[in-house]
């Protein structure tokens, strides 16, 4: 499997550096220069984009109900859905009838091998890796960076938060919240899971009482503002005993995304 992600990466990255233009990747032009119909509208069915193949052409259908046409979301989705078309097997899998549908619980999900190689296209597509190492280098670890990559590459804070989190060299995650403060996912990379041996999605813990607290002082400050804090990985994640040798101190930072809820970053030494 990650000889075949790999794999995808070099494409998507490869594309994404052709399109290149001031930083910022074209995909109106990728669209264009593959007689790619893109088609935006507010859709009933609950799914992001979907790409159909009928009478011998794609279209790209991106569902405004939840995003703006102009928005990051609008724009990973649809790198996600040219994902589907420039991968192969997806692509000749569309050819012979199947939907692919992308909705706000296939990207981080294992079990479905598809949306997750389009997850990955997407990323390398709008974050090639030259350009994405440039700017990492010029700005601090975490959000900082986070932020400064989704303005330069006109991403979601949730789609940089992960590609940040895959290419660190320290052992970190994110936890996005719920607008409610409830858990919706969790991600971390293979150097925090080396050092915590994570058997299984980790048990996350959720303090309502801290985080309301959190985010009344972040609805004072300017939007995408983040507080930072010192922590121990145990205060987030319920497998790890207060105290042991695996209670990881680090870096806390929480940025709020509007209705959309929270994402919590963590970084340890």
């Amino acid at each position: 499997m990650d000889r075949r992600l790999n794999e995808i990466e070099d494409l998507a990255d490869s594309i994404g550096s052709a399109y290149l233009n001031k930083g910022k990747v074209n995909l109106n032009r990728i669209i264009a220069d593959n007689n790619i119909r893109l088609i935006y509208s507010k859709y009933k069915d609950d799914f992001l984009g979907q790409l159909v193949h009928e009478l011998d052409n794609f279209y790209i259908h991106i569902n405004l109900k939840d995003m703006k046409k102009t928005s990051g979301k609008a724009r990973v989705t649809t790198a996600h859905e040219l994902g589907h078309y420039f991968i192969p097997e997806h692509r000749t899998q569309l050819q012979n009838g199947l939907s692919l549908s992308y909705n706000k619980d296939n990207t981080c999900n294992p079990d479905i091998p598809k949306e997750k190689e389009a997850e990955r296209f997407a990323s390398f597509l709008l974050m090639p890796k030259a350009e994405f190492s440039k700017i990492c280098s010029f700005y601090n670890p975490g959000l900082e960076s986070i932020i400064r990559l989704r303005d330069q590459f006109s991403t979601s804070i949730e789609s940089s938060t992960i590609r940040y989190i895959r290419e660190s060299a320290a052992p970190c995650m994110c936890i996005k919240l719920n607008a409610d403060f409830t858990y919706n996912y969790s991600f971390y990379n293979k150097r925090l899971s080396n050092i915590i041996k994570f058997k299984d999605k980790p048990s996350i813990r959720i303090d309502k009482s801290y985080l309301t607290d959190v985010i009344c002082n972040l609805n004072a400050l300017p939007k995408f503002s983040y507080i930072e804090n010192a922590t121990q990985i145990s205060k987030w994640v319920a497998s790890v005993s207060p105290g042991s040798k695996f209670d990881l101190v680090g870096l806390e930072q929480i940025v709020k995304l509007g209705r959309y809820g929270a994402m919590v970053f963590l970084m340890f030494s």
